[in-house]
């Protein structure tokens, strides 16, 4: 994968000379739709796996504990992410939260 990357390279507008161009997403509906995609996959899979819901050992306190563990990591790597944002460029760019 990193060869693929240096060979095809950066996206044509991205970099002119020393600025770094934003480029910002194409549709906010299919950002919005990916994440709660992934989300739900995330909570189906964590919650079934865990809870081992048709076999014999199945504990609804393990369910629940992975679905909260879930939703808290979800939580902490968004405000973990607008932490590093602010630190990193000094501003939030509205275009990432899907406010254009």
């Amino acid at each position: 994968a990193l060869v693929g990357a240096i060979i095809v390279g950066p996206r044509i507008g991205r970099f002119e000379g020393l600025v770094i161009n934003p480029m910002p997403g194409h549709s906010v509906v299919l950002v919005a739709l990916g994440f709660f995609i992934l989300w739900f996959g995330f909570f189906a899979f964590n919650a079934v796996s865990e809870g081992g819901i048709v076999g014999d050992g199945f504990n609804v306190e393990n369910v629940e504990r992975a679905v909260v563990n879930t939703s808290l990591s979800a939580v902490a790597s968004i405000i973990s992410s607008l932490f590093i944002l602010k630190i990193g460029i000094s501003r939030v760019e509205r275009v990432m939260f899907g406010r254009e």
